[in-house]
C-alpha cells in the first residue's frame, strides 16, 4: 500500500521553494513524481482517502498549475504562501474545494 501524502513535507518543500528558483524546479519535479506515482499504482494500494489527503491534492494541482504557468511578479509567491497555509491547518480549503487523486 502507498503511504498516505504528506502535507508537513509537502509545506516545507513550498516554503524552500519560495527562496530558490533551484528548489521550484526540484518542488515541480516532486509534485509531477507524486501524480506519477499515485497513476501508475492500482487503485487498491491507494490509503483511504481522508480530509488531509483532500487537502494534499487540492495543493498539489494548484502547484501544477503554478509551476508550470507564468505569472506576475509576486503573485506567484502570494499563492504558494497561500498554499502552506492550507497544508500547516492554518487556514481551511476555499469553500467548496476539494482534492482529488489523479485517475
Amino acid at each position: 500500500m502507498l503511504p498516505l501524502p504528506n502535507c508537513q513535507h509537502l509545506a516545507d518543500l513550498v516554503e524552500t521553494a519560495l527562496e530558490s528558483d533551484q528548489a521550484e524546479s526540484q518542488l515541480r519535479d516532486h509534485v509531477w513524481d507524486v501524480i506519477e506515482l499515485f497513476t501508475n499504482t492500482p487503485r487498491e494500494d491507494h490509503p483511504p482517502l481522508g480530509r488531509t489527503e483532500e487537502v494534499f491534492w487540492f495543493v498539489i494541482w494548484q502547484l501544477q498549475h503554478l509551476l508550470d504557468d507564468d505569472f506576475a511578479p509576486g503573485a506567484r509567491e502570494a499563492q504558494l504562501r497561500e498554499l502552506v497555509s492550507y497544508l500547516r491547518g492554518e487556514r481551511p480549503l476555499p469553500h467548496g474545494c476539494r482534492g482529488r487523486r489523479p485517475i
